[in-house]
């Protein structure tokens, strides 16, 4: 190894003890953002990875961000992000280049969810988990995440918020923190109304100034579920709301429907699934069809009305579905059968190529200055992982050598897609 690499190893491990080490995990991608024709894919442990269909794509790198490696994201129309984390929300005002973790008392407890305002380009929406603390609370900023004020507090796990697209409507899910006397359901499974932990829905019709509660008790296999978290508010109808029921070995897609001050849930769909990795994802709709697609843990489904789901191509595995004009998205599998990180089908679901696999990625983020926390740190931590992605980087000692752009990659990248090489990485970031 030559002089400049020995220092580059010296240098990574003193900008980050934890950064030498695997990611302790696959790079699978949760969602797709989208500014212009320039796609945004957050991943769970790696970071973001961004680009336009037909290339190409960079990369933000997750240590530069915080320590949470399942934070969930979130995009405003102001070009702030906003991420999860074991405390607070952390946030970025500059593109992704500087993140700053949040300040009062939203940074005193662990944050469950991070969605955007669709109606109001400066306002996003938190909810909070923790245990340690008198409440937990929805919260909400219009400046970028400089400060947070709480909406709503109760004694409850919250597990996250969803909004119409007014932005009227917000319904927030949570489970008591301390058993609660059970819900009249009429004795059906009630155990003589000894207390429960039954989830409860919170629900604001005037932007979240005013609320009621509805309680969400679903029976999954002899057992009242605990655990339930707001997908989507279907945007053809704001009083049905789409409801997952995350639960080990099970995960259950609930459709949600307010009418005459009382809730109605019916199941819709049953995959296998964990906490950590629900068998159901996100969905996506495309309301001049009446469509809806369920991204699921053995591909993807298309509801068409109140019609039941069917599975609607040959991709293996979904975690989002986005459609986009004619055009529908999934975040897929990046390794065999499906080879796309990101796929795009053009005939409704029936057919996908693919767009992007994580070896396609060219280097880390070039926009960053080199004073900033992501221009000082991805192109180091770039690499050392590039190979991880199956990228092959040129000149010897993994591309370390003369020339280093310290903006970008070390040297020329040969992106190797085949699927041969693709399994073969599998275990290298596990």
């Amino acid at each position: 190894m030559n002089k400049r690499a020995s220092l580059l190893s010296l240098l990574l491990l003193s900008l980050a003890p934890g950064v030498a080490r695997a990611h302790g995990g696959l790079p699978i991608a949760q969602t797709i953002f989208w500014q212009g024709d320039t796609l945004i894919v957050p991943t769970q442990y790696w970071g973001v990875f961004y680009g336009k269909d037909g290339g190409p794509w960079r990369w933000i790198c997750e240590e530069a961000i915080n320590k949470d490696q399942l934070r969930k994201w979130a995009l405003g129309g102001d070009g702030t992000w906003h991420v999860t984390d074991y405390a607070g929300i952390t946030s970025s005002r500059d593109g992704g280049c500087t993140w700053v973790q949040s300040t009062g008392e939203i940074q005193q407890r662990s944050t469950s969810g991070v969605v955007a305002d669709p109606a109001d380009p400066r306002r996003s929406w938190a909810t909070t988990d923790g245990g340690g603390v008198p409440w937990n609370g929805l919260f909400t900023t219009t400046d970028g995440g400089v400060t947070w004020t709480d909406v709503l507090r109760a004694d409850e796990y919250l597990r996250g918020v969803a909004l119409s697209a007014d932005g009227k409507r917000l319904y927030v899910t949570g489970t008591p923190r301390t058993p609660q006397p059970a819900p009249d359901d009429g004795g059906a499974g009630n155990d003589g109304g000894e207390p429960t932990f039954t989830p409860v829905l919170h629900v604001s019709r005037d932007g979240g100034k005013t609320w009621e509660e509805h309680a969400l008790r679903f029976v999954l296999d002899g057992l009242v579920v605990t655990r339930i978290v707001p997908v989507a508010v279907d945007p053809r109808d704001p009083d049905v709301i789409w409801l997952r029921v995350e639960s080990d070995p099970t995960s259950v897609l609930l459709r949600g429907h307010l009418a005459g001050g009382k809730l109605d849930l019916t199941e819709v769909l049953r995959k296998d699934g964990t906490v950590q990795r629900p068998g159901i994802a996100g969905l996506g709709f495309r309301p001049a069809k009446d469509e809806m697609f369920i991204a699921a843990g053995d591909g993807l489904y298309r509801v068409t009305g109140n019609a039941a789901p069917e599975k609607t191509s040959m991709l293996s595995r979904a975690q989002c579905a986005a459609p986009t004009g004619d055009r529908l998205y999934a975040c897929s599998w990046n390794y065999m059968p499906d080879n796309a990180a990101i796929a795009r089908s053009d005939d409704d679901g029936k057919t996908f190529q693919r767009v992007f696999q994580y070896a396609d990625t060219v280097g880390p983020i070039e926009t960053c200055a080199p004073s900033t926390p992501v221009g000082q740190m991805c192109p180091l931590v770039w690499a050392q992982y590039a190979a991880q992605l199956g990228i092959t980087m040129g000149g010897g000692d993994a591309g370390i050598g003369p020339g280093v752009d310290p903006k970008g990659c070390a040297c020329a990248l040969s992106p190797r897609r085949d699927a041969s090489r693709s399994a073969a990485l599998l275990p290298l970031a596990l």
